[in-house]
């Protein structure tokens, strides 16, 4: 079956390819209107962004905390938002609804430590130190088995 599969690849593949791309057209068809709600807002939240760093981030100075870890937090909602989008695209809204939850869960973070202090912030980044910390830790252990 395998020898068969990789000599009729071209064959095979290109069939499978043509469905795969009706079925993209379809869906878009059909679901046109949302999906480009939903792009035309995630344009406008990386601009947004861009704007931000642009304004906050210029020159070699002392950067707050706060702005690091809201700034990546947003460049994080950004990327996850994208994922969602290709993912709807593509016919798999039961994987956009799990990255929806870490969207919702990242964006749930971002607020709490935009409306909080330097203080909380810097804890934030000392428990993502600990945590990335322990994640090596346990791979070290493992990897060495």
């Amino acid at each position: 079956m395998f020898e068969y599969l990789d000599e009729a690849k071209g064959d095979v593949l290109k069939d499978y390819y043509e469905n795969l791309d009706a079925f993209r057209g379809r869906l878009f068809t059909t679901w046109e209107s949302p999906l480009k709600r939903l792009d035309a807002l995630i344009y406008g939240c990386t601009e947004i962004g861009n704007e931000v760093n642009s304004e906050y981030r210029t020159g070699s100075g002392d950067r707050s905390v706060k702005l690091n870890i809201t700034t990546q937090l947003h460049a994080r909602v950004v990327q996850i938002s994208c994922e969602i989008s290709h993912l709807l695209k593509g016919g798999f809204a039961d994987g956009a609804m799990a990255r929806w939850r870490k969207l919702h869960e990242t964006t749930a973070i971002l607020i709490f430590i935009a409306e909080g202090d330097e203080d909380l912030s810097k804890r934030f980044t000392d428990f993502q130190s600990i945590q990335r910390r322990k994640a090596a830790n346990r791979y070290n252990k493992y990897s060495e088995e």
